[in-house]
């Protein structure tokens, strides 16, 4: 199942998520303490959103990976987009 997070449940699981996005990044960007925050503070604004893929395995919340994205409006278009700044698989999911 893929769940957008709340604000208030971030905390619990920013560890995983600043994880997967370093991961993600291009291997030329080093991200800095800064960059992270920035990304934290704009997850837990509004302006960006974290997505956690889990699902239940025996009774447990397992998580499967992270999703970050945020939205852009192209006032040339008027066409909104979405941006995925970070994706990232901590496990494979079962395809039920």
């Amino acid at each position: 199942m893929l769940t957008r997070l709340l604000p208030d449940q971030v905390p619990i699981y920013w560890d995983a998520i600043k994880y997967g996005i370093v991961k993600s990044v291009s291997k030329e960007k080093i991200l800095t303490t800064e960059d992270l925050n920035n990304i934290l503070k704009n997850i837990l604004s509004g302006v960006s959103d974290a997505w956690i893929a889990w699902g239940d395995v025996e009774g447990e919340r397992k998580l499967y990976g992270i999703v970050v994205t945020y939205a852009t409006f192209d006032p040339c278009s008027g066409i909104k987009n979405l941006i995925v700044y970070a994706i990232y698989g901590y496990a494979v999911a079962p395809m039920e």
